[in-house]
C-alpha cells in the first residue's frame, strides 16, 4: 500500500473558506500537483472572482478586436466616444467615423473624421480594384493618401 500524502487545507481566494483535495465520482483523490495549483474551493468561486479587473484578458477596461478596433468594457467603440464628446451629441444613423490613416487602433483626434455612409463608401471604393465587368475584386490598392 502506498504511503499516505498529507496536505494541509487551503483558503479559497474568493470566499476565504478552507478546502482540501477533491474526491472524484470514482472515489479517487485529486492529485497533489493539481491540488497545489488550485486556488478556489469551487468552480462557482472561480467564475465569481474572474470578472472585470481580475479576468486574465482585462486590459484597462478596453478590448481590442481582431481587426484592430478598440471597445470599452461595455462594448462601445472608443473612436465613436471621442467624436461624440467633441460634438456634444450622439452620432446619427448615417454618420460614420473614418480613420484617415486606415489604422483602427489610432484614435487620435487628428486621425478621426466624421462623414456619412455614402462618403465613406465612396472613399473606400477608390482604393478597390474592379474587374473588366465593373465588379470589385478581392485586391486593393495601397490606402495611403
Amino acid at each position: 500500500m502506498p504511503p499516505r500524502i498529507y496536505i494541509n487545507d487551503k483558503l479559497c481566494v474568493y470566499c476565504h473558506c478552507s478546502f482540501n483535495r477533491r474526491v472524484s465520482e470514482s472515489r479517487r483523490l485529486e492529485s497533489p500537483s493539481e491540488y497545489r495549483q488550485r486556488k478556489f474551493c469551487s468552480s462557482r468561486c472561480y467564475h465569481l472572482y474572474n470578472v472585470g479587473e481580475n479576468h486574465r484578458n482585462f486590459k484597462n477596461g478596453t478590448k481590442r478586436r481582431k481587426d484592430g478596433y478598440i471597445r470599452t468594457s461595455y462594448d462601445y467603440y472608443i473612436h465613436r466616444e471621442i467624436i461624440e464628446t467633441l460634438i456634444s451629441r450622439r452620432l446619427k444613423r448615417w454618420e460614420v467615423i473614418h480613420h484617415k490613416d486606415n489604422d483602427p487602433s489610432n484614435n487620435s483626434l487628428e486621425n478621426l473624421e466624421l462623414i456619412t455612409h455614402r462618403q465613406h463608401a465612396a472613399l473606400h471604393s477608390k482604393y478597390r480594384v474592379r474587374d473588366n465587368q465593373g465588379r470589385f475584386t478581392s485586391e486593393s490598392i495601397s490606402f495611403r493618401d
